[in-house]
């Protein structure tokens, strides 16, 4: 299947005549467009691993304040009891 879409388009790339037009053959056009495809993702996928990375720190600041609140609570309660007594 995979074989029968890169014939086809090696085909209708032949039928525009771009080797003559821009010098280069199919081959060469793919790997120039696999090139820009890359330089227009690249950033978005570096502003994805930057927000990853701040919302995992995020997540980890939020698990070690609600340990503390709990923590917090705990002793509060203990320390009301005792007193009431």
């Amino acid at each position: 299947m995979k074989g029968n879409n890169s014939d086809a388009a090696e085909k209708a790339f032949e039928k525009l005549d771009i080797k003559k037009n821009l010098g280069m053959d199919y081959y060469q056009f793919e790997t120039h467009v696999r090139a820009f495809v890359v330089d227009m993702v690249q950033p978005m996928i570096k502003k994805a691993e930057e927000d990853h990375i701040v919302s995992e720190f995020l997540r980890n600041e939020y698990e070690s304040i609600k340990q503390r609140l709990e923590t917090l609570s705990f002793e509060t309660n203990k320390t009301l009891k005792k007193s009431v007594t």
